[in-house]
């Protein structure tokens, strides 16, 4: 379960969705998230093979 402390962990370069964005968009790929209309969250990562 999640409580939303965000972990305890400090932030670091190239983590989180930014981070994932800009590794994948360098690999050509796009990413998209946002909140589901039934609730919760979808995080879709697409990269050319």
């Amino acid at each position: 379960m999640d409580d939303g402390d965000g972990g305890g962990r400090p932030y670091e370069q190239g983590s989180g969705l930014r981070g994932l964005s800009e590794r994948v968009t360098g690999a050509g790929g796009t990413v998209t998230a946002g909140p589901r209309p039934g609730g919760g969250h979808r995080l879709s990562v697409r990269v050319p093979a």
